[in-house]
């Protein structure tokens, strides 16, 4: 907020608004919307009630510089120019993007930025990609902390490689941004969940099945997933099957193995792992040689865990990345979502429209529920 809204407010006045901007900024990754749809971003700013917090206490956002981090704040058909001159978002230099990373992808950074701009229209934003990696993310955070003075920072991504046991790149530079007074909001996900039967992930201790059922699998032990099971079935098509176990990151003295079992018609075959120096292994689908088409691990198909010879127990992670399994748990936040000092938030559905054809105001209670698909 500005110096004078600040010194003329009651600081009550001041707090009860920042902490309906902290609420409502958490809420926003649950939202997705077209980047021309104007009227959807005012619904969201009813249907989170920053309209009242506006009127009733007279401020919008002013001095506030709020960030946010996606792949990119256009797309390929000019979405930025058109949502400036329509006044979705301001003008240079009230947005503008970290020098050199404005990303290039789809725009989905530009529809948080549309619907920051409506919550708090005096607000200035920036914006930084998370493509590079993690490591480029979390310079990426710094610098908008060090350089650009956010006050909030708010994400709608995850890197495949976050471990689920540790903190990672990214998660260490939100800690440290947190240190001097940053709130950090990220997505959760939409990977599933345990209690709405959308879970594509398992986590437990390893234990002991045996020897392997194929010896294309090499020597070690095998994964016993539940008494007499030994390998998970996917019940819902992925294109990858990643595997973490808790040992160090760039530290690990065990090893593990994932692999994909293909169970189709005429074909059975074993999809291996790539070995790495951290304790996460992935699998994935791969491209056809022949027609350059996506390949995709398909229901029925199985995943093995194997432990090498030597190796001690460890606890497991596997995420088939949006697919679903049939022994599904929870616990598929992870990364810098699951980190100490983030605000993680679910996907919520918007409220439906109103007899007056406008979303009303978000009622709380049982109302308001978790969508199926996001992660736990």
């Amino acid at each position: 907020m500005s110096g004078e809204n600040f010194e003329s407010r009651p600081f009550g006045s001041v707090r009860r608004f920042y902490q309906s901007m902290r609420l409502v900024l958490s809420l926003l990754c649950s939202m997705t919307l077209s980047h021309a749809a104007q009227a959807q971003t005012a619904d969201g700013s009813r249907a989170h009630k920053a309209d009242v917090a506006q009127t009733t206490y007279g401020v919008n956002g002013s001095g506030v510089k709020v960030c946010v981090i996606s792949d990119s704040m256009d797309d390929q058909n000019g979405a930025l120019a058109a949502a400036r001159l329509s006044g979705a978002v301001p003008d240079f230099p009230k947005l503008r993007p970290l020098a050199g990373q404005a990303g290039i992808g789809t725009g989905d950074g530009l529809a948080m930025l549309e619907i920051i701009h409506k919550i708090a229209p005096g607000a200035d934003l920036v914006f930084a990609t998370n493509m590079g990696g993690p490591f480029q993310v979390a310079q990426n955070i710094r610098d908008l902390v060090q350089f650009s003075k956010c006050n909030i920072i708010v994400d709608d991504v995850t890197s495949n490689e976050e471990s689920p046991f540790q903190d990672g790149a990214i998660s260490r530079a939100i800690n440290d941004a947190a240190a001097v007074g940053v709130i950090f909001v990220s997505a959760a996900g939409n990977a599933g969940s345990k209690t709405h039967s959308t879970s594509g992930t398992w986590e437990g201790d390893f234990k002991d099945g045996g020897l392997p059922p194929s010896p294309s699998m090499g020597s070690g032990k095998i994964h016993e997933f539940a008494p007499g099971k030994k390998y998970l079935t996917l019940t819902r098509r992925t294109d990858r099957v990643g595997l973490f176990w808790s040992d160090p990151w760039f530290d690990s003295t065990n090893k593990y193995s994932v692999f994909v079992g293909i169970v189709r018609p005429g074909q059975i075959f074993l999809v291996s792992p790539t070995d790495t120096f951290s304790p996460f292994q992935s699998v994935y689908a791969g491209i056809d040689s022949q027609t350059g088409n996506k390949l995709w691990f398909e229901p029925g198909d199985r995943i093995y865990v194997k432990k090498a010879d030597g190796a001690d127990p460890r606890f497991l992670h596997i995420d088939t990345y949006r697919g679903l399994l049939d022994l599904g748990t929870n616990g598929n936040i992870r990364g810098h979502a699951a980190a100490e000092n983030v605000i993680s938030v679910a996907a919520v559905p918007v409220p439906p429209l109103g007899n007056d054809g406008r979303t009303p105001p978000f009622s709380g209670g049982p109302s308001v529920h978790v969508e199926a698909q996001s992660s736990d």
